[in-house]
């Protein structure tokens, strides 16, 4: 299997957490796909992230939120906790593949042509690179296939995104900052873009990190300085060098791959801008 280089790396690896997040994303947090749950006693935070969590196992919200960074962990400790109480992982997670590969279904018809192929290829790419430092990506890949197209699909989808998740995780702490400290130098590096994960902070938790940032010469006033905008490129740079070769695993099929997803990803994504907008 050849590496491909570092830009081909960065290119493929983005963008297939893109395409996966379109497909992942909006489903989690539409109303149509949490309908399944009401009857659970579980509601959305806990659904998301029990579901995330839910193949490691009832661990406790403590332990979650070690991982689930960088969401404050009170956050995701409360919402764990919750799920818990109200549920068992396997009884969560099938509810949970059920509503939302539901709802996709019903924007995407039941076999969108290619899926069978997008299906072959995604299940390539995700059952790709180490596990060693990547725990969740682990036990969502020991969870198999179930020989369902769409159903592997999704599947694929989630354990790209928590692969890629678990490789950002090490290379910004690796870099030494705390998850408060990287939602505020990320925003300011691209702008408010993880805003619903920097708003799980308090303003003042924000302005404290902000304040550990400036004596680290990372931050100046309310913009980022040259030292802080290297540290961060260099943090998803680490995080691409980590997911070599799940990109080297695709191969020249890789292109193939991100052009099947692009338009299932979009048609996900603008159905649920439409029904937010009441359309």
């Amino acid at each position: 299997m050849t590496v491909p280089d570092a830009a081909t790396v960065a290119a493929v690896s983005r963008r297939l957490r893109a395409r996966a997040d379109g497909l992942l994303a909006e489903a989690w947090f539409m109303p149509e796909a949490q309908v399944g749950f009401v009857e659970l006693g579980v509601g959305p935070a806990a659904t998301m992230f029990g579901g995330r969590i839910g193949p490691l196992g009832a661990i406790p919200g403590v332990a979650a939120a070690a991982l689930l960074v960088p969401i404050r962990p009170e956050s995701v400790a409360a919402a764990v906790d919750e799920a818990w109480a109200a549920t068992d992982p396997e009884t969560l997670l099938a509810a949970r593949e059920r509503a939302c590969t539901g709802y996709v279904r019903e924007i995407l018809g039941t076999g969108p042509e290619g899926i069978d192929r997008a299906a072959t290829l995604a299940r390539r790419a995700a059952d790709a690179g180490p596990v060693a430092g990547h725990p969740l990506a682990a036990a969502h890949r020991a969870r198999g296939w179930t020989g369902d197209p769409l159903v592997d699909v999704w599947r694929a989808c989630e354990r790209i995104r928590e692969r890629r998740h678990e490789s950002h995780r090490n290379a910004w702490t690796a870099a030494g900052l705390d998850s408060c400290e990287l939602c505020v130098l990320t925003d300011r590096w691209r702008g408010p873009l993880i805003s619903s994960v920097s708003g799980s902070w308090s303003g003042a938790e924000q302005g404290a990190a902000a304040d550990r940032l400036r004596v680290r010469g990372l931050v100046d006033g309310d913009g980022i300085t040259e030292a802080g905008r290297d540290l961060r490129e260099g943090i998803e740079a680490a995080t691409d060098a980590q997911e070599a070769e799940v990109v080297a695993a695709l191969g020249d099929d890789a292109d193939e791959l991100l052009v099947r997803l692009a338009p299932w990803s979009t048609a996900v994504v603008e159905w649920a801008g439409r029904q937010f907008a009441g359309g």
